[in-house]
């Protein structure tokens, strides 16, 4: 049996648009699909690039994203990390589901960095720290997501090339 990662083929779909694929891992087992397609035959299966082959190296290609992604959930409003470790799993449909030994120390880098600012509350009688973006984090914010949307959109133009 070989183990691969699946990426669903939406991703393919605007290369322009960044598109939150579904990523899982599945057991492959059978020969008899398509080319690039996992036995259902509506997945692209990644072999031998590394792209979900371990969890080490899926969390080494989220670590220069998860910044982003939590300035991102921020974006709406103050929340203590909890809710924005849920907020960022219900938002990506499951795919970053994250410890919170991920989530804290990338929260205390961009409130060092200015991005973010906290304040400790009370909530149900439980003292929590809320963080809220700053207007430095909303202008880095914006900054990275026009160059994520530029370097996806090229990824998604080599992906979909035929050449």
């Amino acid at each position: 049996m070989l183990a691969t990662g699946v990426m669903s083929n939406s991703v393919l779909q605007s290369p322009v648009t960044p598109v939150l694929p579904t990523i899982r891992h599945v057991l492959h087992t059978s020969q008899n699909t398509p080319a690039g397609c996992a036995p259902d035959g509506q997945h692209l299966v990644f072999r031998g690039m590394g792209l979900l082959g371990t969890a080490d190296r899926a969390r080494q290609q989220l670590k220069g994203h998860l910044e982003l992604l939590l300035l991102s959930i921020l974006r709406a409003g103050p929340a203590h990390g909890y809710e924005i470790i849920a907020s960022l799993r219900e938002r990506s449909a499951g795919a970053f589901d994250l410890p919170e030994g991920t989530v804290y120390p990338a929260l205390h880098r961009l409130e060092q960095a200015g991005s973010l600012a906290s304040d400790w509350t009370s909530h149900g009688g439980r003292r929590r720290r809320t963080y809220r973006i700053t207007e430095d984090g909303l202008a880095t914010l914006a900054t990275e997501r026009a160059s994520w949307v530029r370097f996806s959109g090229a990824i998604g133009y080599v992906l979909a090339s035929r050449a």
